[in-house]
Formats: C-alpha cells, sequence, structure tokens
C-alpha cells in the first residue's frame, strides 16, 4: 500500500493532495558510453549517510565501477533504495564537482521550486516515511524498494506562504548540521595531515637529519624528534622509536554493563554510527538483552561489519554498545594516547587492511586477530606527549560539534511531524 501523507500526519484539507512523482524527477538522465565524460567525481552508498557525504571522488570512467551512472546536480535530493533503515540519504549543497555521478544503487530526485524541493527532503527523512520504506522493501540481507515506491507516494503540498515558512526552518537546522560536519571534516584532515607528517613521512627525523628547520614546529619541539632512522623487523624508523603490533599497545574491550544502565542517547550500535567518521546519532531503539558490551569517554568505537563504510567515533560520553562495534582502548596512556590511537584506527590504512583481512561475504567483518597484528610506529614518550597536547583541542572541538548536532538532529526529528501536518508556525 503506497503511503498517504495526508493519512499519515493529518494535514490540512487546504493543502493539495499531489503524487510525488507530480512534484519531482525521478533518475533524470544517466551516463552511457556515448555520452559519458572522461573523468566523473562519483558517490557510491557507502560515503552517504543521513544528511552527510564523503568528498565524491574523482575517477576515469571507463575504469569506473557499472553502477557509476546517474547523472546528478547541485541540488539533487538522492536516498539508497537498499537497506532503508540506515537512511542513506542527502539533499546535495554545495557539491561544484564537475561530472557529478552517484551509484545507480541511489534514487535520484530532482525539484526545482526550492521551497517545494526541502519540503519533501523533509518528509522523505521522516521516521514515518523511512517506516514505510523499510515495511515495502523486499529480500532479506540486502532489502530494496523500487524509485516508484516513492514517486507513487501521495505528497500533500501547502500554499506558497506556508510552504515558504516550512522549507525556511527545514534549510536553517540543516545549514548548521551541515556547518558543524564541514568544519569536523577540515579539523580532522588538519589532524590526519600532523599525524601522517609525524608518524608516516617522519618529516621532522628527515629535516633532522639535514640538519635544518622545520617550518611546522617550534624549535623545541622539533628537538624532540631523533635525527636519524635504525631498521626494526625489515622496516627503517626513526631512532629509538619501535614498531610493534597494535595489540602490544592498545586493547579491544569486553567489559560488560546492565542493560538497565543505558538508553537510547548512549547506546551506539554500527546502525547509529555515521559513515566517514562522522560520529553518531541517538539510537531509536535498545537491544532484547541483559548486558551490553561497555565504553567509556575516550574509547575509540570501531563498527567492525563492512568496515568500507569508515564508521568510526572518538568517544565522548560513557555508554554501551553492540557486539559489532569494536571498543579499541589504550594499554597505558604512558606508551599511547586516545589521541593517537584513533588516529591509527580512523586511517585509510587501518580501513584497508580491515577490509583485505575481514571474513565473510555478505556481510563481512573484520577478523579481530587480525586487527590486533596490525603494525604500528610507537614513538618516544616525548613526542607521542606532544603530538597528544597538539591534537587534544581538535578532538574536543570536533565532539562538541558532533553533540550539537546530535541535539540539532533531535529538534529537526521531533518538530518533523509538526511541520509537515502544518501545526508548527514558527
Amino acid at each position: 500500500m503506497k503511503f498517504d501523507m495526508s493519512k499519515e500526519f493529518n494535514t490540512p484539507n487546504h493543502w493539495a493532495s499531489k503524487k510525488i512523482g507530480e512534484i519531482a524527477k525521478f533518475n533524470a538522465s544517466s551516463w552511457t558510453q556515448k555520452n559519458a565524460p572522461a573523468l566523473i567525481h562519483y558517490i557510491d552508498i557507502k560515503s552517504v549517510s543521513t544528511g552527510s557525504m564523503e568528498e565524491p571522488k574523482p575517477i576515469i570512467f571507463s575504469e569506473a565501477p557499472s553502477r557509476a551512472r546517474r547523472i546528478v546536480t547541485n541540488g539533487s535530493i538522492i536516498i539508497s533504495t537498499v537497506r532503508p533503515n540506515l537512511k542513506q540519504l542527502i539533499l546535495l549543497e554545495n557539491c561544484h564537482e564537475v561530472n557529478l555521478t552517484a551509484s545507480t544503487g541511489f534514487c535520484v530526485i530532482d525539484v526545482e521550486n526550492e521551497d517545494l524541493k526541502w519540503f519533501l527532503y523533509t518528509l522523505i527523512t521522516s521516521e514515518k516515511f523511512t517506516t514505510y520504506l523499510e515495511r515495502i522493501a523486499e529480500g532479506a540481507a540486502y532489502p530494496a524498494y523500487k524509485p516508484t515506491d516513492i514517486s507513487e507516494s501521495i505528497i500533500t503540498v501547502p500554499p506558497p506562504s506556508e510552504l515558504r515558512m516550512i522549507a525556511n526552518i527545514a534549510r536553517s537546522i540543516n545549514s548548521k548540521i551541515n556547518n558543524n560536519t564541514r568544519m569536523n571534516q577540515t579539523l580532522e584532515k588538519i589532524a590526519q595531515r600532523i599525524f601522517k607528517s609525524w608518524f608516516i613521512d617522519f618529516d621532522p627525523v628527515k629535516a633532522n637529519a639535514k640538519g635544518e628547520p622545520f617550518a611546522a614546529l617550534d624549535e623545541n619541539t622539533q628537538a624532540l624528534f631523533p635525527s636519524s632512522f635504525e631498521e626494526n623487523k625489515d622496516e627503517l624508523v626513526p631512532k629509538g622509536w619501535n614498531l610493534v603490533p597494535l595489540a602490544d599497545v592498545a586493547h579491544i574491550s569486553t567489559a560488560k554493563t546492565a542493560i538497565e544502565n543505558i538508553t537510547t542517547e548512549n547506546y551506539i550500535s554500527t546502525d547509529n554510527m555515521l559513515a566517514g567518521r562522522k560520529g553518531v546519532t541517538e539510537a531509536t531503539k535498545l537491544p532484547n538483552v541483559s548486558k551490553v558490551n561497555a565504553f567509556m569517554r575516550d574509547d575509540i568505537l570501531f563498527s567492525n561489519i563492512r568496515t568500507y563504510f569508515k564508521k568510526v567515533w572518538y568517544s565522548s560520553f560513557d555508554g554501551g554498545a553492540s557486539g559489532d562495534v569494536l571498543i579499541w582502548r589504550p594499554n597505558t596512556e604512558e606508551k599511547i594516547s586516545s589521541e593517537y590511537l584513533y588516529q591509527i584506527v580512523s586511517g585509510e590504512d587501518f580501513i584497508e587492511y580491515s577490509v583485505r583481512t575481514s571474513k565473510g561475504v555478505k556481510m563481512p567483518r573484520g577478523d579481530k586477530e587480525a586487527l590486533l597484528k596490525y603494525q604500528i610506529v610507537c614513538p618516544s614518550k616525548d613526542v607521542m606527549h606532544a603530538f597528544t597536547d597538539l591534537i587534544r583541542p581538535l578532538i574536543t572541538r570536533i565532539g562538541e560539534n558532533q553533540k550539537q548536532n546530535i541535539i540539532l538532529q533531535k529538534i529537526r526529528e521531533r518538530i518533523t511531524p509538526q511541520l509537515i501536518s502544518g501545526k508548527t508556525t514558527l
């Protein structure tokens, strides 16, 4: 049975009922071998979470996945047609890459009127619409629905003045969430560049070896780094530093806590972790169990199902997690800090390693034993402390922005039914 907005939200009688397909275009255009450009910027499903996504990847079309076909533009709404419970959808804003292309696993929706676009986006992000898509999706491991299940749904459209008010509220909340997300992405990149420079490229050590100042560091900090390399397990590492398996400095905590201590606000499962290291949202429900794994503030939570989604979170509070979320914790802060550990397990090299060593086909899971064998560079205590002191303010600000986004998402979820039923007149 198709979705009918007037029945689900009891909308005012003077709002006009239409099929969504009457106000929007669905999957309007796709690349073919004849019209395809040499280079595209690709958005795949795993790069998108609710309202956010990773930067589109530049790919030569002839080398792109066969699903890289949907043509999208700034302002398109894209929503994954697979596993609708994950709510992998976004209204594309500030996307100025040329030849923007989405996977055919997305339904691409284009609406000309800006206010109507935001009204529709508010509807399809609502819990009631998500529940509808979950109900009609077919398949066990990968339940999916058809684009027509959306286009044939009934939407009730308010008059222009009411439409503008609803769109403005939705836009303003979304804008603040996106600003926080973009700031966090910038802070993450800064932290990753510092980590790469210090502990992968060893730039300060190379500068010391040449007797040259390293512009990115003050003199005292640069002096903490060695000035030569030595062989360690057939690898060249800075003198005095060690190359060790991750298990030597960190572990996966399996401590338990009673489910009575957990709420939807501090329960983390792979479902409410956001892809691309973008944090977490509030859980929609708790598991029917007596105990869950306990995590603490400053632990690193790592979704161990389909690790290529890059669901990694630096925890900013205590709580409980599902068994498919690995809780990483330093063995001792003397050897490795939580900030350093986060850069390790959220890094591209570790993610690729986890994918490569995963077990299973339909729902591949990371191999814990293999992950604990991952080799890392362990620097001197002084360098570790200097890195931690430098990175900690960035991690703290990222956590603050994530908390604010959770609050904004709650506000959005709570007022959405009122907005699209005509009961809120802010």
